[in-house]
C-alpha cells in the first residue's frame, strides 16, 4: 500500500477503532436493555398478525412480563458491557436529527466488536477494490469519495428509518465500501475475482446480486414485513447508487472542496483584513475615502489569492491574478 496512503489510514483508523470499542466499555444497566427490548417490542407490534393458527400452539396467552424479565436477565448476562465509543458513534437515527451530524461518517469507523469477519470483510472488499480507485483517481479525491459515500450510504439509511418507523441503531463501512466496489465495477465490468477463492465470477454480475440481494429486503420492509436480517440493506443501496453516479456523471470532488474551502478563507481573511493592517503603531495621516476603499478592496483581492495559493499551489494562478500580486508588491514596499 505505499502508493495508496489513502487506504493505508482508513484501514488503520478503522483498525484502532475496533480495538477502541472492545476495551473502552462500561458496565451495562438495566434501562440500557430496558430501552433495546422496548425497540424490539415496538418492532413486533407493527408486524402484522398471521391469520392462520398453528394447530399444537397453545391457547394460553404468554406472560408477557415474565417473558421480558428473562429477555432482559438474558441479555444483561450476554451482554454485561457496552462499547462508549460504539455509543458515541454510531449511527443512530434520533440523535442525528438531533443535531449528532457526526454519526452519519463516525459509523464508518465502527463494526460488530463481538464478530472479526464484519471488519475483515469490509476492510478485505476495500483494499481488493480501493487500491485501483486511489491510484486512478488521486489519493485526495479518493478521501473525498470514501466520506461521501458514507455519509450518503447513512442518509439513506435514516431515511428509510423515517419511512418505516424503526430505530435500530447501525454500524459498519458496508455502504462506503459498497460505494467502492460499485465505482471499481463500472470501470472494469469484466474484471474475474474468486469467490471464497474458487468460483470464477465477473464484477458485472457480482454487482448485480449485491444488488438483488440488498433491495428484496428493503422492498419487503417498504411493505411492512420487516425482516429482521440484521443488515443495513439501505445503507448498502445508498453506497452504490452513490458510486454508480459519481461514475455516470463524473463528479469531480477535490475542485467542488478547493472552492469551498478557498471561499472559506476569503471570508477568514477579509474578516481578519481591518485588524491585521498593522497600523495600530503608527502615526496616524489623513487618506481620502476613495483611496482608503481601494487599498481595502485591494487588501481583499491579494488575501483571497494567498488563500487559492495555499491550497491549490502557485501553479494555479492565471496572469492576471501574477500581474495583481506584482502591483500589489510594488505598492505595499511603498507604504510608510
Amino acid at each position: 500500500m505505499a502508493g495508496t496512503p489513502t487506504c493505508k489510514k482508513i484501514i488503520i483508523a478503522t483498525v484502532i477503532v475496533f480495538l477502541l470499542q472492545i476495551f473502552f466499555t462500561r458496565q451495562a444497566t438495566e434501562q440500557d436493555y430496558a430501552h433495546v427490548l422496548d425497540r424490539i417490542e415496538e418492532r413486533s407490534l407493527d408486524r402484522p398478525t398471521p391469520s392462520v393458527q398453528v394447530p399444537y400452539a397453545t391457547p394460553d396467552e404468554p406472560d408477557t412480563e415474565a417473558l421480558r424479565a428473562e429477555e432482559l436477565e438474558y441479555l444483561m448476562w450476554s451482554r454485561p458491557e457496552i462499547s462508549v465509543i460504539q455509543e458515541w458513534f454510531e449511527l443512530d437515527t434520533d440523535k442525528v436529527l438531533s443535531g449528532q451530524v457526526w454519526r452519519l461518517f463516525t459509523t464508518a469507523l465502527l463494526h460488530n466488536r463481538y464478530s472479526v469477519m464484519h471488519i475483515l470483510f469490509n476492510m478485505l472488499g476495500f483494499y481488493w477494490f480501493g487500491r485501483s480507485l486511489e491510484s486512478q483517481y488521486g489519493s485526495r479525491e479518493f478521501m473525498l469519495f470514501y466520506v461521501v459515500a458514507a455519509v450518503l450510504a447513512s442518509l439513506a439509511f435514516v431515511g428509510i428509518q423515517l419511512l418505516t418507523g424503526e430505530r435500530v441503531p447501525g454500524i459498519g463501512a458496508s455502504g462506503a465500501v459498497m460505494g467502492v466496489i460499485c465505482l471499481f465495477t463500472m470501470w472494469n465490468p469484466g474484471y474475474t475475482i474468486r469467490v471464497y477463492f474458487l468460483f470464477p465470477i465477473q464484477m458485472r454480475f457480482l454487482l448485480a446480486i449485491y444488488v438483488i440481494y440488498d433491495l428484496h429486503p428493503l422492498l419487503l420492509q417498504l411493505s411492512g414485513t420487516a425482516p429482521n436480517t440484521g443488515v443495513a440493506h439501505a445503507a448498502h443501496l445508498g453506497g452504490l447508487a452513490f458510486g454508480y453516479l459519481y461514475w455516470r456523471n463524473g463528479w469531480e470532488l477535490e475542485s467542488k472542496y478547493n472552492r469551498v474551502a478557498s471561499r472559506f478563507q476569503r471570508v477568514k481573511h477579509s474578516k481578519r483584513a481591518p485588524s491585521s493592517s498593522g497600523s495600530a503603531h503608527r502615526p496616524k495621516r489623513h487618506v481620502s475615502q476613495p483611496a482608503q476603499a481601494a487599498k481595502h478592496k485591494l487588501d481583499e483581492k491579494v488575501d483571497a489569492i494567498l488563500a487559492k495559493i495555499s491550497i491549490e499551489g502557485e501553479q494555479s494562478l492565471s496572469d492576471k491574478e501574477r500581474r495583481i500580486l506584482e502591483d500589489a508588491s510594488k505598492l505595499y514596499r511603498k507604504r510608510p
